[in-house]
């Protein structure tokens, strides 16, 4: 092989691995992202600040539960759990964000849908207080109350022998903390001040909505009691 070809080759090769070494070096300089803290818990409308020295962005996996602005501040919407990711595209952390309430009035209901009697009383937990039946419809009541001093009944409408509704009865005077235990939950679509009536749903966009919940007072024989409905989000 002749001095000017063999140069020529060895600049070839000498060139392949100069593009080799660069590549793996820039696949070293990576940077990993880190998140502090990794788990926080926050109650409806609070903010924390989270920190990460090399996110470019930051995303939530479920902003119904809670968001994220591009500085890492995070606030809860609803209760729930989900995840604040940090990333710069190459690398991501996460932190596990969950919302807590401070009003627990009642037990969230079972909400499936089209279920039978027998299949709500299968995953319910509470005291069946009673239960009725026609030839089209049906009833389960069961006792919801937290604290002896605030009773709370729930009842399970069938119609046809699938759940179609489910109401929640309180005293009068739990009006607004049923409202404010909604706002940690759900989020507000319609108000009429007038008639203390207020609706709810469980999404921010139709196409993922499930639930639509209402609360009002409204008179039970003679009794003024406040009502929180619940009805399939697909009946809206």
């Amino acid at each position: 092989m002749k001095k000017k070809e063999f140069m020529v080759l060895f600049a070839v090769i000498l060139g392949m691995c100069l593009t080799s070494c660069s590549k793996n070096e820039v696949e070293d300089m990576t940077v990993n992202v880190n998140v502090t803290p990794q788990a926080i818990s926050l109650y409806y409308k609070g903010t924390k600040q989270l920190t990460s020295t090399n996110a470019t962005s930051w995303i939530s996996e479920d902003e119904f539960v809670a968001k994220v602005d591009n500085n890492g501040v995070v606030t809860g919407e609803h209760v729930g759990t989900t995840k604040i990711i940090a990333t710069n595209g190459a690398s991501s952390a996460s932190c596990v964000v969950t919302i807590i309430p401070k009003y627990n009035l009642y037990d969230t209901p079972v909400q499936n849908w089209g279920a039978s009697p027998s299949e709500i009383k299968s995953k319910e937990k509470h005291e069946l207080m009673s239960s009725e039946s026609t030839s089209s419809s049906s009833m389960l009541a069961y006792n919801y109350t937290n604290e002896s001093d605030k009773p709370v009944l729930l009842t399970y409408l069938f119609e046809n022998g699938k759940l179609s509704r489910i109401t929640v009865f309180v005293a009068l005077q739990q009006y607004e903390n049923a409202v404010k235990y909604l706002q940690e939950r759900y989020t507000p679509i319609y108000a009429e001040k007038t008639d203390y009536f207020l609706m709810f749903t469980d999404a921010y966009t139709k196409d993922k909505m499930k639930s639509v919940m209402s609360v009002q007072i409204t008179k039970v024989n003679g009794t003024e009691l406040t009502t929180i409905s619940y009805i399939p989000a697909s009946e809206q």
